[in-house]
């Protein structure tokens, strides 16, 4: 009898660990929330974020604010809009994840955001609007900028080609109709746009070269070279940013390194003087991990980066004067390197987050002032 009750028992944990399996397979797999930027709005009112969704956030209460993520009414489209309108926000499957937004600096209820099928969208809390949308074969956006005025939109797309060099497109938009003005085209990818204070210069990274042209009529300022110090390796920048003055500009990015078969990309800042013909610099020695990611405060007299230490674990946020290079504060976290980090429209707070983690600080003492896990 002690055996059949045994035997009895043991098949029936098996059963119940065959149905609890069987249920389990049968539950759509959990969203690991994701945050790739972020973006403060003109009024510093909300943050909003995107990643594997796009999230607004009240800066007073450090809460998420759902009812202004979701669509409204649709408005009806500009007279003089190109007849490309739709008001998708359920997107598909490979049209969710998002790398890059931006809020408008004069309306602060209007923001951008790019997604990886290779759309735009411009959309106001509680109505979304697809002003314009690039074509798949203009490729993944990279990055976007509003000019000071508010008037035009400038993104930074790259189509990534098996076997063949990536394509970048940098486009300008009118952020009125969603007109699309004039099209730059270069055969590696464009990254890490910045316009200027006064609006006379977009800056943007493609391969090994740092670009300046006039935002208006794209025609070109200067060219620079990163140059690599003692590395032996291929420099790219991965993001940029005016000082006050508008004539320094600060990249950050990596330089792709070959360490035997395998391929290390050492984190490295830069300075490009832009007076007297242009001198470009290495700030510091290269680290161990590349920086995706810079702010210039909103007066352009400081400017913070990220350090990451060899380990991949313990991430030093550097603050630094924008005139001299010189650290300012640093303050240790348990993260990775962040994807995106942002300065306050009144400069009092910096926001930064990788994966799925948001921080807010105070950008005197580099204290955290609240912290979000989706």
């Amino acid at each position: 009898m002690g055996r059949r009750r045994t035997w009895w028992r043991s098949w029936g944990v098996v059963w119940a660990v065959l149905v609890f399996a069987a249920y389990a397979a049968a539950q759509p797999p959990r969203e690991q929330p994701i945050c790739l930027g972020l973006s403060f709005s003109a009024d510093g009112r909300h943050l909003a974020t995107c990643g594997d969704r796009v999230r607004i956030f009240d800066l007073r209460t450090g809460r998420r604010v759902p009812e202004l993520e979701t669509a409204g009414e649709s408005p009806k489209p500009d007279a003089d809009a190109e007849p490309e309108w739709r008001w998708p926000f359920k997107v598909g499957p490979d049209e969710r994840i998002s790398r890059v937004i931006a809020f408008s600096p004069t309306e602060p209820n209007v923001l951008a955001v790019g997604f990886d099928s290779g759309r735009i969208q411009l959309w106001r809390f509680g109505a979304v609007r697809v002003r314009q949308e690039l074509t798949r074969e203009m490729g993944e956006p990279r990055a976007l900028a509003f000019t000071p005025d508010g008037q035009f939109l400038m993104s930074a797309s790259t189509r990534f080609q098996f076997q063949k060099p990536p394509k970048g497109h940098l486009i300008s938009w009118r952020t009125a109709g969603g007109r699309r003005l004039r099209v730059l085209e270069r055969d590696r990818s464009i990254e890490a746009l910045s316009i200027s204070r006064d609006g006379q210069q977009l800056a943007f990274c493609a391969g090994n070269t740092v670009e300046l042209i006039e935002p208006e009529t794209f025609e070109s300022i200067g060219t620079a070279s990163l140059p690599t110090g003692d590395r032996k390796g291929s420099p790219f920048g991965a993001a940029t940013g005016f000082t006050h003055d508008d004539q320094r500009l600060y990249i950050a990015g990596a330089i792709s390194e070959q360490v035997g078969k395998k391929t290390r990309a050492a984190g490295a800042l830069w300075t490009l003087v832009l007076q007297d013909g242009g001198t470009i610099q290495l700030i510091d020695p290269p680290s161990s991990e590349m920086l995706r990611t810079l702010a210039v405060s909103p007066d352009g007299n400081r400017v913070i980066t990220s350090r990451p230490a060899r380990n991949g674990r313990i991430q030093t946020m550097a603050l630094r004067d924008a005139a001299s290079g010189d650290v300012i504060w640093s303050t240790d976290r348990l993260f990775s390197e962040p994807d995106a980090i942002r300065f306050s429209p009144d400069g009092r707070f910096v926001a930064w987050c990788q994966s799925n983690r948001i921080e807010l600080a105070d950008a005197l003492t580099g204290e955290t002032v609240w912290t979000f896990v989706p």
